[in-house]
């Protein structure tokens, strides 16, 4: 019997409507080597676990299910599935998401089989708007792949879950550090795997749109509930703050541009949910980076949450003049050259 190369993990909850186009394309992919799809459906209130039950009797051996009786959350679902991983490498798409790309797994895998300093390998994407049902492009690259050190990944993620694949030795470690510090990385989802994998290898993306992620209000990170989108981005913080403790020898420099990346993303939320620990942090952080206008926005924002988007239209009238700036710069640069 060939050894499975790769296992397929997709976490489902009540996603009738979508997970067969996702299943459907993760059996499209053609590869020289054995792959397991291992779908964790988290105890549906719809038709989800007979779909997937369905598929699972028409693909004999190539799908397994795990479920239970009883819904355990995104975080415990994606535990139960990486732990039944026994291939050498693992890739994710996620129940709401969809692979476009029939040779994905294959170029990934020969990516691997010939880089073998590498942990973690991406690759481009492209998002379904649900809301004007429009393909939106996402960032593109000028090269084959784009190599991400710790430091670029610790400042900001690139890497979007549905694309990855990555080595299960380091699954296993990042599941071994969980267990000892599991308060510090309760709620991790992708970004915690992220950084670990980059202090231990290399990552990458491949120049290759291979990924299609649905845009909608049900995504956990796009959640319009204040409160509800405010426990992921918190968790988020949290294992920031960990990895900046943990990985030694990140340089200064990186890390108040970290720090000062999370205080824009994170101001909004925290002062509209009143957490006082974090929001003194990042006052503190937008001080000490002479950001003056988002410190005096931020303690507004703390007296009078409401006013949430007077810093919204700040933050979207600042991003279109740094598009302009740098399209002007870039124009000058090019006469001039």
């Amino acid at each position: 019997m060939t050894q499975t190369k790769v296992n397929i993990v997709t976490v489902t909850y009540n996603q009738e409507d979508i997970i067969a186009q996702t299943i459907d394309a993760l059996l499209a992919q053609k590869t020289n080597f054995d792959f397991e799809i291992i779908i964790g459906e988290d105890c549906s209130t719809d038709n989800t676990l007979k779909i997937v039950q369905e598929y699972q009797r028409k693909h004999q051996g190539k799908i397994r299910i795990i479920t239970s009786d009883m819904n355990v959350g995104i975080e415990e679902n994606y535990l139960r599935c990486y732990k039944a991983c026994q291939a050498k490498y693992v890739a994710i798409c996620d129940g709401d998401d969809y692979w476009i790309d029939p040779l994905k797994l294959q170029k990934q895998v020969d990516f691997f089989e010939k880089h073998s300093d590498f942990g973690l390998l991406g690759t481009m994407i492209k998002y379904y708007d649900e809301r004007t049902h429009e393909f939106v492009k996402g960032k593109s690259i000028d090269q084959d792949y784009v190599e991400y050190s710790f430091d670029s990944l610790f400042i900001e993620n690139p890497l979007t879950s549905s694309s990855v694949i990555f080595r299960r030795d380091l699954l296993e470690q990042f599941l071994t550090l969980y267990q000892k510090f599991k308060v510090e990385l309760n709620g991790f989802i992708d970004y915690s795997l992220w950084m670990y994998f980059a202090s231990k290898m290399k990552v990458a993306e491949l120049n290759d749109v291979t990924t299609v992620c649905r845009l909608s209000d049900t995504n956990i990170s796009r959640n319009k509930d204040f409160k509800k989108s405010w426990q992921y981005r918190k968790r988020n913080y949290k294992h920031y703050k960990f990895f900046n403790s943990f990985v030694k020898g990140i340089d200064r420099k990186t890390k108040n541009k970290a720090a000062h990346n999370r205080a824009v993303w994170y101001y909004r939320l925290t002062a509209v949910n009143a957490d006082v620990e974090v929001s003194e942090e990042l006052l503190s952080i937008f001080k000490s980076n002479k950001d003056y206008v988002r410190y005096c926005l931020f303690r507004i924002l703390l007296k009078f949450p409401k006013l949430h988007p007077m810093a919204s239209f700040y933050e979207k009238v600042r991003a279109k003049f740094l598009t302009l700036t740098n399209y002007r710069d870039n124009k000058k640069a090019f006469y001039a050259y």
